[in-house]
């Protein structure tokens, strides 16, 4: 069962790829234009701009193949990938084992948040979704980190 800190870092993780893999994405057109028409002045010749562009494709592709290679903090298993199929980015829970994206609960089983219970990370005490705060310790879950 993943830890607390497995957790986070997992989702920091998969924030951190989502975040170059858009960054190089939507970068192509005006970085290859940029470096491409300085680089065809500078050598005076048309090339350039076609090794920028290759350059930046082949980019965009490692990004890409790396962030859909993200493992999900509680099963270790592709979290956006089944075999060779790969699912949307926004998609939002684990295709293997379920777990919702961002949550940072470590119950065995995913469905014991659908069903009203979780256990505490702090003190392993039962949760209710609605209670927020652990009434044993005063540890507070956060769906989403990122709040």
């Amino acid at each position: 069962m993943p830890t607390l800190l497995a957790m986070t870092t997992g989702w920091e993780d998969f924030r951190k790829r989502r975040t170059i893999c858009w960054t190089v994405g939507l970068s192509y057109i005006p970085g290859t234009l940029v470096l491409g028409s300085l680089l065809n002045t500078i050598f005076k010749r048309n090339w350039p701009i076609f090794a920028v562009a290759l350059t930046w494709m082949l980019a965009i592709v490692t990004v890409s193949i790396r962030f859909y290679g993200f493992l999900c903090p509680r099963c270790n298993k592709p979290f956006l990938r089944h075999n060779f199929v790969t699912m949307p980015a926004w998609i939002r829970t684990c295709i293997h084992c379920g777990l919702p994206k961002w949550t940072l609960y470590s119950s065995a089983d995913a469905s014991d948040w659908r069903e009203g219970m979780l256990d505490c990370l702090s003190c392993s005490a039962k949760m209710t979704p609605s209670m927020k705060v652990c009434a044993e310790c005063g540890w507070t879950y956060r769906e989403d980190p990122s709040k």
